[in-house]
């Protein structure tokens, strides 16, 4: 009696364990065909439609890998990501001009979180561009940082949330400096460089800029300011001069608003309108926009990607196009996209591709890494000799190991107002020797080498050290002034002029002889194009990093560059635990110069 009723006890369980198991499975697969029709789906683009750009986070080349992966999805769906790409936007404004569908454009940007003035030059003069199809372009933003409203100045009407405001400042280039507090703590941060104004080491090691350093820095900031200014006031339709008048009486003209920043920003010509979201597209549409009323006359630009008919998407041949962007590193860290690894598979992908005639290569990134910059640059020469052109492109910024990539292409274009340059070396490593004996902490280190060099940042920084890495900087600050000479066809005692890690603004750089040429992308996949001969008519095809990192690696690496941390705090703790491992104490000369490690030459 008992077995039976257990017996069916149990039939009744596993009878419900499977049709529990069944209608799981069937849901899960349910929702995958419902999402892959509704990610394959060809969106309806209604007539008279405004399309509706919402420039979300950070505006970049290329998506790092997180941010990457989902794309495709946000694309499809409409949804926002965290970061958008200066080609999305450029590209959807310009598949617009001809676009009988789109009737305005609409900009929102409160959601955008940071944008390079080259990004903003090479947005407004998209934006320019439609607007002389003879379309109207509208911006709206609760308040406006200056990188938002240098993009919304070239729209036709700029309308601001009634509690908002306008915050036209100048550019700042503000540092802190930690020597004092480092010797205070006992850390010892041991440099050697090349180049009178290759000032990041200063930050560890002094209290206050160098002449030098402050010297060169106000040359260039002036000069971007001059050119972002000037390009705010023609976009906007202002004076030349008018910013620095406006900066000037701020207060007076804050007084006579009472103190109401949207009001004084309205009288004094910033924005056209003072009005919420909700307000503003309705007033666009022509009827109430609340509880999505209005879903029928905006298209996302996620959506619009989707079906828009993008420039160069079909030709003759291919223009390639490789993005190195962020900090040059060996391996493939945090976004992949300035890892010499994942840029050598990239270029080489291109190289082999039948249908690529001709490659630019992207550049946004203060530098990094020799090695892996020379491994870069020679992959790149790789690509030169199997017949393929090569342009390479200067974005926000391309500096120190980003003009030295550079220097394997025939022709280089920079944006006016990209930040490149500081062609120049220096290597940093701190010893906490001293710390720890301020706290009692006792060290001992045995070695069976006699080169009198430690790789333990535990141990004092001997004089052979110091030899060494003053030898291994200045060789390479050699390599690259003779890198330089090669590809710009000058003497190397004419490059030292202009190097000496000194950093320069995109027309200032043209002026020296270090780019061939001002303009945008779209100029320098021109250029490419010419080069192979394919200039009437030829298709874009970007390369992509591999997704390698894995999820936190991926988040400690953005949160280290988000907060300009340098390699050699990120990787202090691993480096710490190699130190205390006696098989890590092989050495060889490449360690200078290895991107995980707390020596670098850079």
């Amino acid at each position: 009696m008992l077995f039976r009723i257990l017996r069916r006890l149990y039939l009744a369980l596993d009878t419900t364990r499977r049709v529990t198991a069944n209608v799981l499975f069937a849901f899960v697969m349910l929702l995958v065909i419902g999402l892959i029709w509704y990610g394959f789906r060809t969106p309806s683009i209604p007539s008279s439609s405004i399309l509706e750009i919402d420039i979300n986070g950070k505006v970049v080349m290329q998506p790092s890998a997180l941010v990457g992966g989902r794309n495709w999805v946000a694309k499809m769906t409409g949804t926002r990501v965290e970061e958008t790409t200066v080609s999305d936007v450029t590209d959807a404004l310009r598949a617009a001009r001809s676009d009988r569908r789109i009737k305005a454009v609409l900009l929102r940007l409160d959601h955008m979180t940071g944008a390079g003035p080259a990004s903003i030059y090479e947005i407004g003069r998209a934006i320019k561009d439609y607007e002389a199809s003879g379309h109207k372009v509208y911006a709206w933003s609760d308040s406006y940082t200056q990188a938002q409203w240098g993009i919304a100045s070239h729209a036709n009407e700029i309308y601001l949330h009634p509690m908002g405001e306008v915050k036209v400042r100048g550019l700042e280039a503000t540092s802190f400096y930690l020597g004092s507090v480092l010797n205070k703590l006992g850390v010892t941060v041991n440099v050697a460089k090349a180049g009178a104004y290759k000032s990041a080491p200063e930050m560890f090691t002094n209290s206050a800029p160098s002449e030098d350093a402050l010297t060169a820095q106000r040359f260039w900031l002036n000069d971007e300011w001059a050119q972002l200014s000037s390009a705010m006031e023609t976009g906007r339709g202002l004076s030349q001069g008018y910013l620095k008048t406006w900066m000037d009486n701020y207060l007076d003209n804050l007084r006579r608003a009472g103190g109401d920043a949207a009001r004084m920003a309205k009288e004094t010509g910033l924005v056209n309108g003072i009005a919420n979201w909700n307000d503003l597209r309705s007033r666009l549409a022509g009827h109430d926009c609340f509880s999505g009323a209005c879903a029928g006359e905006f298209t996302s630009l996620g959506e619009y990607l989707g079906v828009a008919p993008l420039p160069h998407s079909s030709g003759d041949g291919a223009v390639g196009v490789v993005t190195l962007e962020g900090e040059i590193t060996e391996e493939s860290v945090g976004n992949g996209n300035a890892s010499a690894n994942a840029l050598i598979a990239m270029i080489r992908d291109a190289e082999m591709d039948p249908s690529v005639k001709a490659v630019v290569l992207r550049i946004n990134s203060p530098g990094g890494s020799a090695l892996a910059s020379e491994k870069i640059r020679e992959a790149l020469i790789s690509l030169r000799k199997s017949g393929k052109p090569l342009v390479a492109y200067f974005g926000d910024m391309a500096a120190s190991g980003g003009y030295w990539v550079s220097t394997a292409a025939q022709r280089v274009v920079s944006n006016p107002l990209s930040i490149t340059g500081s062609i120049g070396v220096y290597g940093m490593m701190p010893t906490f020797d001293k710390s720890l004996a301020k706290l009692g902490v006792g060290v001992n280190s045995e070695s069976t080498g006699t080169t009198g060099i430690s790789s333990s940042p535990l141990v004092p920084f001997t004089s052979n050290a110091k030899a060494a890495a003053e030898l291994q900087v200045s060789d390479t600050y050699a390599k690259f002034l003779y890198r330089v000479s090669q590809a710009r066809n000058m003497t190397v005692e004419a490059v030292n002029n202009v190097a000496q890690g000194r950093v320069w603004t995109g027309r200032q750089a043209k002026e020296r002889g270090l780019v061939d040429q001002l303009g945008t992308f779209d100029d320098a996949a021109e250029q490419a194009a010419k080069l192979a001969g394919i200039d009437k008519s030829y298709a874009l095809k970007f390369f992509e990093p591999p997704a390698t990192a894995g999820v936190a690696d991926a988040l400690l690496a953005q949160i280290a560059s988000e907060a300009g941390l340098p390699v050699w705090i990120r990787t202090l703790a691993a480096s710490a635990i190699s130190a205390a491992d006696p098989t890590s104490g092989e050495q060889k000369t490449s360690d200078f110069i290895q991107a995980r490690t707390l020596w670098q030459v850079r």
